[in-house]
């Protein structure tokens, strides 16, 4: 019964981003998701008494969905730096591939984004205790130069954050990479021990 009912739910959840990304919040019935997702609206009541209990939920389950993408890449990598590298780009894949979700919505969503509040910065904190448990891999391993680890994550994340609304926006896939590396850039000259380089030493 249980998986049964978390098929049903999940199948409202997948209804609700499909509809909220055409049509935004706004425009957007508790009849439409219902019909979208093949259940008796009675049915969707059970699961969400409204639809933007449907829309809080979306932005939970793909915060979820980014943060286990952003652990299972990083499981991937070796290096630290390359652990970095597979989160930024994994979070700026997630952000492009829900662009049209948050552009159609943004307007409607202001107004429930302090009921996020709490959900937000949850998957914020994450984020950083992702990075900092790599910095501190790095620093243990003597490629970083960091006196406080949480610190760094958390200034880190939240230069991020703010680049998400520019990754959003954009549709240059080039300069999305570009970005990524400039990143990587900014961040190995700030964490990494410099690198001796033998020919200048003769």
């Amino acid at each position: 019964m249980a998986r049964a009912g978390n098929k049903k739910r999940d199948s409202i959840l997948m209804a609700g981003e499909q509809l909220f990304n055409q049509y935004g919040l706004s425009k957007t019935t508790m009849e439409d998701i219902a019909r979208e997702a093949h259940v008796a609206k009675g049915t969707l009541y059970k699961y969400f008494p409204s639809k933007e209990e449907v829309f809080t939920s979306v932005v939970e389950h793909e915060g979820n969905m980014l943060i286990s993408m952003m652990m299972e890449a990083v499981q991937n990598e070796v290096t630290p730096i390359g652990k970095i590298r597979a989160l930024i780009t994994v979070k700026t894949q997630k952000m492009k591939k829900l662009a049209n979700f948050y552009r159609v919505t943004r307007e409607d969503a202001h107004r429930l984004w302090p009921y996020l509040e709490n959900t937000r910065f949850d998957f914020f904190q994450q984020e950083v205790t992702i990075l900092e448990d790599i910095i501190r891999e790095g620093i243990r391993e003597r490629l970083f130069r960091v006196n406080d680890a949480k610190r760094a994550a958390r200034a880190i994340v939240a230069a991020l954050k703010g680049l998400e609304i520019e990754w959003i926006s954009r549709k240059d896939a080039d300069q999305q990479l570009i970005d990524i590396e400039m990143i990587l850039d900014i961040i190995g000259r700030g964490i990494m021990v410099p690198q001796r380089d033998p020919a200048a030493e003769i």
